[in-house]
C-alpha cells in the first residue's frame, strides 16, 4: 500500500511541476520577444512624439507625467509612460510588433523619507514593485511580479493585467505620428 501511495505522490508532484513550467514553444516566444525589445530599443529611425505635463517650481520634482510614443512606418513600436507622484515614480513600457502588444513592463519607485523632518529624498528612489508580461497573438504567455505597491489599486494583481492597458494605445488614432 505504501508503494502505491509513493508512486501516486511522485506522479502528482511530476504533474504539478509539468503544469508550472513553460512549454518549449513559450520559451522560444519569450526569446523572440526579448530580441524584438532589443531591436526596438536600438532602432534610431523610430519617430517619437512626447506629450505630458510638468509642474513648475518646487512641485516639478514630484508632480507631472509624460507619454512618449515611438512608431515606424505608421506602426506603433513602443510606448513609455511615466508619472511623478509625491511619494515616487510610476513607469510603464509597452512594446509592439506588427501592431500587436508583445511585452509590457511596469515599475514603481518610492522616495525614501529623510530622518525626523519627514521630507522625501528625491535623489535616489527605491524600487518597490515590478511587473512584466509577455504576450503572443493577443494572449498572455507568462509574467512575473516582484514586490508590493505602496498604494495597492487591486488586491489581485496579475501580470496579464497589462494586456488591456497596452492594447488601449493601439486603439487610439494618435499613435500615428506622421504629421500631414
Amino acid at each position: 500500500m505504501t508503494s502505491l501511495l509513493y508512486h501516486i505522490s511522485i506522479l502528482l508532484i511530476s504533474l504539478l511541476f509539468a503544469c508550472r513550467t513553460l512549454s518549449y514553444q513559450d520559451k522560444i516566444t519569450i526569446d523572440w520577444i526579448d530580441k524584438k525589445k532589443i531591436e526596438i530599443d536600438r532602432d534610431s529611425s523610430l519617430q517619437s512624439l512626447t506629450q505630458g505635463y510638468l509642474a513648475e517650481g518646487e512641485q516639478k520634482k514630484y508632480d507631472g507625467f509624460y507619454l512618449t510614443k515611438y512608431s515606424k512606418n505608421d506602426s506603433l513600436r513602443k510606448v513609455e509612460w511615466e508619472r511623478k507622484l509625491s511619494y515616487g515614480i510610476s513607469q510603464l513600457n509597452y512594446y509592439y510588433w506588427n501592431n500587436r502588444l508583445i511585452y509590457a513592463y511596469e515599475i514603481e519607485k518610492n522616495y525614501l523619507i529623510l530622518d525626523s523632518t519627514f521630507q522625501y529624498n528625491y535623489q535616489n528612489p527605491v524600487i518597490v514593485f515590478e511587473k512584466e508580461a509577455y504576450f503572443k497573438d493577443g494572449r498572455f504567455v507568462t509574467g512575473r511580479i516582484f514586490g508590493k505597491r505602496k498604494f495597492l489599486l487591486s488586491q489581485n494583481e496579475h501580470p496579464d493585467d497589462l494586456l488591456g492597458s497596452g492594447e488601449f494605445y493601439l486603439q487610439k488614432p494618435w499613435y500615428r505620428l506622421n504629421k500631414k
